[in-house]
């Protein structure tokens, strides 16, 4: 039987099991009939629906593409993040404490929310999980780049990506 999120099985005093949708609000709705019938299908969907967290609740402050801060890059082990904050150095202390490698801060230079995002897009192929990307050559090249050049070159390469579309 599959297990089914929010929803539990009462049997009441004639024996019979009855199923009920649970919220952590305490609410609680009967559904109709057995699982796998048309009518528990749809209230079940139905309360899913209604029942949904809204959107402001559970997003975070959007942080604006042009938001001023840190690209940093940090290397833990075989890995290296490459993140933004507007506080890169606390950024990292708080990383650490649940990292089992030593956490480093390579790089931290001025830039915006954006051109994470650019780095993320160019470096894509080497991504293992969320910021975190391998130990390649073209990310170590990316970073020399960026330490060289600051986060210039990102806008000068969009630039440049934009006026070759708009010539083809």
């Amino acid at each position: 039987m599959v297990k089914l999120k929010y929803v539990k099985m009462a049997r009441g005093r004639n024996g019979r099991g009855s199923y009920w949708y649970f919220r952590r609000t305490g609410r609680h709705w009967r559904l109709p009939g057995e699982p796998g019938a048309i009518e528990f299908a749809c209230e079940y969907q139905r309360l899913l629906d209604v029942t949904r967290p809204s959107e402001r609740v559970i997003a975070a402050k959007p942080v604006s593409s042009s938001a001023t801060g840190y690209i940093y890059f940090l290397k833990a082990g075989p890995r290296w993040k490459i993140g933004f904050s507007t506080k890169p150095l606390s950024r990292a202390s708080a990383l650490q404490t649940g990292s089992p490698h030593k956490i480093e801060t390579l790089l931290a230079v001025r830039g915006l929310q954006r051109h994470e995002r650019m780095l993320h897009a160019k470096l894509a192929f080497y991504r293992r999980t969320g910021e975190w990307f391998d130990d390649a050559p073209q990310v170590r090249k990316t970073a020399h780049v960026v330490l060289g050049r600051g986060t210039s070159w990102l806008d000068e390469t969009e630039r440049e990506r934009n006026a070759d579309v708009g010539n083809a």
